[in-house]
């Protein structure tokens, strides 16, 4: 685990218990793993790219800010490669957008209490792809 995910899961807040889940109130930090695309899990080639996407993973902190980290696979030269963008988040209920620092890209999606529902947005518009992420 990166010392990003240990930071987002020490400063996580009451995510126990097995009462029924008030999204709400529940707690959306912690690391966030990507299982699916489009319904079929990693590795992913989208349509236009020239990566493949092997793993994601997304630490959220309830402080409003989150890392997010992948590996990836060059298809031009078949070399791995990898990297992390870190931004802030907005959530309103089930509603999340989660907007990249330094990168013109963010997520837009949703948070049922244990998966997170995130479409791609890149500066020429929201894509169709479905990302999915559970704990």
């Amino acid at each position: 685990m990166s010392l990003a995910g240990i930071v987002a899961l020490v400063s996580c807040a009451g995510n126990s218990g097995t009462a029924p889940i008030d999204v709400n109130t529940a707690s959306i930090c912690g690391q966030w793993i990507l299982r699916t695309v489009n319904g079929a899990p990693p590795p992913w080639t989208g349509t236009g790219f020239g990566d493949r996407l092997n793993s994601e993973t997304i630490g959220i902190s309830d402080a409003g800010t989150f890392l997010d980290s992948y590996s990836s696979t060059n298809l031009a030269t078949n070399t791995e490669d990898g990297g992390s963008q870190q931004g802030t988040y907005i959530r309103s209920g089930g509603s999340l957008t989660l907007r990249w620092t330094n990168y013109i890209f963010s997520w837009r999606g949703s948070f049922d209490g244990t998966r997170l529902t995130l479409n791609p947005v890149y500066s020429t518009g929201e894509t169709a792809d479905v990302y999915i992420f559970t704990r």
